[in-house]
């Protein structure tokens, strides 16, 4: 048995098919024609670009257009100055073979994003790997393995690799696939992104997992859990078809909520939204009955590469979401860098508190350019569906009028230059540091909207590194400090007339909704499989009841007290 990340999808037994990388050496050749050289990349560029475009169409036809964009991203990498350029600056520099070159521009760019720290951009290396790969096979005239169903096998697969490329997986009959373990990478990935589009149960990174399986043993995995086991017994299997079976039960018992308003039974309406990272996150955000994007994370556009993203990268990013929603909200986070996720390129300087350094609206404000290049994209955006601008890490009144003032110069802008935008955007913040919670009455009469982003909230407000070993045992969302503030924040924006919204892990909490929709939040935002369940509870609920839990909970004085409290009710 062994343990990983998991996407949450559920449980899969299955047969395994490993897949092994197979190596190529790649040696470093002087040439004696650097012209020629740049040619012969040039083909296998365009070779490449070809092979893409098929993939493109077979993912638009069977993941849909927000999958797609995957291979948008690749197409991109092929034209991208500050990668494939430096390839061809280094062949006419330094006279070299084009593989060689390939290899080191792209071991280059791996390094830069892998010493960031952040998952989310080291796990974008494997895009940038999967192009290199394609342009290499090109190179040395190899050709990609065909497409088809895999000989001798059931036709339940489980995959099972040190990690795989979305190329590699694309090749595949996805019905036949029903779960996917990797070694290395995390459920970031554009893998484990395309596995929860399709509802395939993943477990990713899981540690040594090859040493001990071959093609065609049994393999079960809980994706929940981040639970995979090699050739489990009789009775083992016979408790992952039990759990499968009771999955498969309470999905059909949450599905008549998937297109069901989330209504309370004094008729308020709570927005149950999604979370999400990619503008392909929107599909399964829809599936699953969002009621809109409560938390669109910018960061990807910024995190994901070598240079600076363009206005029109942007905008294209955002009107694809904006446009997939069809008139529902999607609130878009201004760029949240810094702290756990840097951006190579930005040279930002190394902090010993980086959390509590130059990150997101510190930023922003520092860098006008690099934030007035991002309004007007989202801006643009807005011409296309009902877009929001959430600003983050808000700790000061004058930070907001700040940002107000840079969005009203954008605004000016862009009608000199005849471009559409809503003139009427909204304009919120997020909830995040005690000192936003004690300003609230001030800040509600700034802003149009409240979200409270309850992850940093905790951490910030019981001064707990969540990702601290040794002391992240002290980070709850059921510290009664942070409720409390919760309460104040609502209060003081209802007083105000503007809505509030929960966009932390906390939104999904099974145990703590009730305790949220007590307190008056509006609007719920979280993983989008979370949300049927979620819906479900605001429907079957009473009103009444969850403002007098929520009444007896700001009561409480201990994290124990309020956790066996809503222990007691389920």
């Amino acid at each position: 048995m062994y343990k990983g990340a998991g996407n949450s999808i559920g449980i899969a037994i299955g047969n395994a098919l490993v897949i092994r990388e197979q190596a190529q050496e790649i040696v470093r050749k002087q040439v004696d024609d650097c012209a020629m050289e740049a040619q012969r990349l040039d083909a296998a560029v365009q070779k490449a670009k070809e092979q893409i475009e098929v993939l493109l169409e077979k993912a638009n036809e069977e993941l849909g257009e927000d999958q797609a964009l995957i291979f948008e991203t690749h197409l991109a990498y092929l034209e991208d100055p500050g990668y494939i350029g430096k390839v061809y600056g280094m062949i006419e520099e330094e006279c070299v073979n084009a593989e060689w070159a390939l290899e080191v521009v792209t071991e280059q760019l791996a390094a830069i994003f892998r010493a960031s720290g952040g998952d989310v951009i080291a796990e974008r290396v494997d895009d940038i790997r999967d192009v290199a790969r394609r342009i290499t096979n090109a190179l040395l005239n190899i050709e990609e393995p065909g497409e088809g169903n895999v000989p001798g096998l059931e036709a339940s697969i489980v995959l099972v690799a040190d990690h795989l490329l979305p190329s590699e997986l694309m090749r595949m009959d996805l019905k036949r696939i029903v779960g996917i373990v990797t070694q290395s990478g995390g459920t970031t990935t554009h893998v484990a992104i395309i596995a929860k589009s399709r509802n395939i149960p993943a477990v990713m990174g899981v540690a040594g997992v090859l040493a001990n399986v071959k093609t065609d043993d049994v393999v079960a995995l809980d994706a929940k859990k981040g639970v995979v086991e090699i050739s489990p017994d009789e009775r083992a299997l016979a408790g992952y078809r039990e759990a499968i079976a009771k999955n498969k039960k309470t999905a059909e018992l949450l599905r008549p909520y998937i297109g069901m308003d989330a209504v309370l039974s004094n008729q308020k309406r709570i927005l149950v939204e999604a979370n999400i990272a990619y503008p392909e996150d929107a599909a399964i955000a829809l599936q699953n009955g969002a009621d809109g994007v409560g938390l669109f994370r910018s960061e990807f556009l910024y995190l994901e590469r070598a240079t600076e993203p363009g206005e029109e990268e942007q905008f294209a990013a955002y009107q694809s979401v904006a446009k997939r929603m069809q008139g529902r909200p999607v609130i878009i986070r201004t760029m949240d860098i810094g702290g756990d996720k840097p951006a190579p390129y930005l040279n930002l300087p190394k902090e010993n508190n980086p959390f509590l350094g130059y990150r997101a609206i510190r930023i922003c404000l520092d860098r006008e350019e690099l934030f007035r290049n991002q309004l007007r994209a989202i801006l643009r955006a807005s011409a296309f569906g009902k877009v929001l601008i959430m600003l983050p890490m808000i700790s000061a009144l004058e930070e907001l009028i700040k940002a107000k003032a840079v969005i009203g110069k954008v605004k000016e802008q862009l009608r000199q230059e005849n471009i559409a935008f809503d003139p009427g955007i909204e304009v919120g913040i997020m909830i995040e540091t005690p000192a936003a919670v004690m300003l609230s009455d001030a800040l509600a009469a700034e802003a149009d909207f409240f979200s409270i982003g309850t992850n940093d909230l905790i951490q910030y407000t019981t001064a707990v590194d969540r990702m601290n070993e040794r002391v992240a045992h002290l980070y709850s969302p059921y510290h009664p400090a942070v409720l409390r503030q919760i309460a104040l924040t609502v209060k003081n924006a209802h007083a105000r007339g503007i809505p509030v919204g929960v966009c932390g892990e906390a939104a999904g909490d099974a145990k703590l909704v009730p305790v949220l929709l007590g307190l008056g939040v509006d609007a719920l935002s979280m993983n989008p499989h979370g949300i049927p369940a979620v819906k479900k509870t605001v429907c079957t609920g009473s009103a009444e009841a969850f403002e007098e839990l929520a009444g007896q909970v700001l009561k409480m004085t201990t994290i124990e007290q309020i956790k066996k409290k809503l222990g007691e009710i389920g």
